[in-house]
């Protein structure tokens, strides 16, 4: 299995529950390598169920990501809608790829 080049940063924020107007609060963000793609219009259409995403990461095998993490590149919000772990035989962890989502979020809110 072949990684690719981790040559990007990003950050990736966990929520830490909601303020008073409803937005969601994210903690200090951490800094990671990894390999940004913009993907308009992936789709997978399995078992009558579509799923699309605007873009996909992969990020070193010592992440420590969940669904639903916020992740910034390029001064844009994403949340991590599915995350996938690319293993060898051998149960060793390559990777890991996650499917983004545009999160709308305002910096200061």
């Amino acid at each position: 299995m072949i990684c690719p080049p981790l040559l990007q940063t990003c950050f990736i924020y966990s929520t830490s529950g909601y303020d008073d107007f409803g937005r969601q609060v994210l903690s200090s963000g951490v800094s990671s390598l990894c390999h940004f793609r913009y993907i308009n219009g992936l789709q997978r259409n399995t078992n009558n169920e579509t799923y699309q995403c605007d873009a996909m990461i992969w990020l070193p095998s010592d992440s420590t990501v969940k669904e639903g993490e916020i992740v910034l590149f390029d001064d844009k919000y994403y949340r991590i809608d599915q995350l996938t772990v690319a293993r060898r035989f051998d149960s060793e962890i390559q990777f890991i790829k996650c499917s983004l989502q545009i999160y709308e979020y305002e910096e200061g809110s």
